[in-house]
């Protein structure tokens, strides 16, 4: 499933979109997986296992290998673009992300629970966080203070996402740099794990 969701990445913009999410797709191809004869399924698990265990053997991820495209100077470029307003969110939201992280951390007994728990106490100090902000800036700041923490939130997001393109980047320079010829096998291997292919030619 790694290596479906990361043939196509989701892109950052638009938000709002009238197809179906990913999400449903996804769980029609574990279904789908689901449903192929014990043969198949154990060719693909082999498949799978020489090709994730040759990736760690050349300290490489597997979005790197799909996503090899990345590694262009456009990228790079827009990277160095976006970098001022990636710090910005980073530092203006850094604080209610973390105490939101501690609090859960203090409260999760498992780590299935650390997730769920830790979204909801981020999204409630981040609430807090900007309302204790606003109203500062509303009754002591200027209208510049006013317009520059309304603006926190989106800058906050922007930097989730400058930071997922910058890793990605990052792991498609290092595949790039690899030999012709172990590039060229992980390549064929993947190739033979694209599952989306794989069950649309059953």
């Amino acid at each position: 499933m790694q290596i479906a969701e990361n043939t196509t990445k989701e892109k950052a913009f638009p938000r709002l979109s009238f197809q179906a999410s990913r999400l449903p797709n996804m769980w029609q191809l574990i279904e789908q997986l689901n449903a192929l004869p014990e043969e198949e399924k154990s060719i693909l698990q082999t498949k799978s296992n020489r090709y994730f265990n040759r990736l760690e053997q050349l300290k490489i991820k597997e979005v790197g290998v799909a996503q090899v495209a990345y590694a262009n100077i456009g990228v790079v470029l827009a990277l160095l673009v976006g970098l001022p307003a990636f710090i910005v969110g980073f530092l203006g939201n850094i604080l209610p992300v973390k105490l939101g992280k501690y609090l859960a951390e203090k409260k999760a007994n498992t780590l299935e629970f650390n997730s769920s728990l830790r979204f909801t106490f981020e999204v409630f100090c981040l609430l807090g966080y900007y309302l204790l902000l606003f109203a500062l800036v509303l009754l002591f700041g200027n209208w510049w203070q006013v317009l520059g923490v309304a603006l926190l939130p989106f800058f906050g997001h922007f930097s989730l996402q400058w930071l997922d393109y910058f890793m990605v980047w990052k792991e498609a320079r290092k595949a790039k740099k690899l030999p012709k010829a172990d590039f060229e096998e992980l390549v064929a291997w993947r190739k033979e794990l694209e599952i989306i292919d794989y069950l649309n030619d059953e």
